[in-house]
Parts: C-alpha cells; structure tokens; sequence
C-alpha cells in the first residue's frame, strides 16, 4: 500500500486537500508567506505543484519503466547511454517521493 493519499488531491488558491469516497477530508495544507519573502503568485505556484505531485509521480514511474525497458535492447545501446542521465534523474526523483525508513528509537 501507498504511503500518501491516492484520491484525488485538490488546489484551491493556497489551499491543497483531498477528500476520501465518502467525502471526508483526508488532509490539508495551507502554502503560507511565512517571511514575505514569496508573492501570491509563488505560493499558488506551488500549492498547484504540491496538488499535481501524484500525478506527476505516476508519470515519473511509467516513464522510467518505459525507458528502462527500451534501452535494454541491444540495438539500442548509443540511446540507452544518451537516456543515463534521465533514467538516474527520475530514478533519484522517484526515491525522493518515498517514504524514508524510520531508525529504531525515533
């Protein structure tokens, strides 16, 4: 089972949430402007990509998977090698969306 919440996940303004199939709320979060250091636009900016991330994850692994299975083939070794640096970026940007093991104690 997936560690983060698989129902849709929804953006309005600053504010991101995804409710369950009864319509329960999930969870929430709030982009604030902690420092005034970012515009409205940034936070919104980022509220959408925090909205769009199960998405893109997906995305992330199909395409990996895809690729990773193209450049297997022998005849494909001058892309396979033009395709290494992708393959490591989404391999690391995948390891990124997991869940990191929790050390005994904490």
């Amino acid at each position: 089972m997936s560690e983060y919440t698989k129902d849709e996940w929804i953006r309005e303004d600053r504010f991101v949430y995804a409710l369950d199939k009864s319509g329960k709320n999930r969870f929430s979060c709030n982009v604030q402007n902690d420092n005034g250091l970012a515009s409205e636009k940034e936070l919104i900016a980022n509220a959408q990509l925090i909205a769009a991330a199960p998405d893109l994850l997906t995305a992330c692994k199909r395409l990996h998977s895809c690729l990773l299975a193209a450049c297997s083939y022998p005849q494909c070794i001058d892309v396979a090698k033009h395709w290494q640096l992708e393959l490591l970026t989404a391999e690391a940007a995948i390891a990124k969306a997991k869940p990191k093991q929790k050390i005994k104690g904490q």
